[in-house]
């Protein structure tokens, strides 16, 4: 499975690293490495380079997207139960308001 110049720059970043620590850790030339970044298209297969690495550290990335993902849904199902239940409560609330109303009445 190949690895574009976007996908490096995505890794890269969501690491913290710098073109220059990226580079050492791929084996790279650090302009080879901003090339790649540069062009976006599919990095070629370069001898020596650990493409399993970079394979890895993709997987790892997209794990940890999919359970942000996760979780920012369902954090968006717990405020609407949220809202919901105040919804509820503001109706209880107007119910009992009317109930007094109607009980001071008579």
């Amino acid at each position: 499975m190949a690895v574009t110049g976007n996908e490096i720059r995505r890794i890269r970043n969501a690491f913290g690293w710098s073109i220059e620590q990226f580079a050492r850790v791929l084996g790279v030339h650090p302009v080879t490495l901003n090339r790649w970044e540069l062009s976006g298209t599919e990095v070629p297969q370069v001898e020596g380079m650990p493409s399993a690495i970079l394979l890895g550290l993709r997987e790892r990335i997209l794990r940890a997207e999919e359970g942000r993902h996760a979780a920012a849904a369902q954090a968006r199902q717990v405020a609407l139960e949220i809202e919901k239940l105040l919804i509820i409560g503001g109706v209880l609330v107007a119910l009992g308001a009317l109930l007094a109303f109607v009980n001071a009445k008579k």
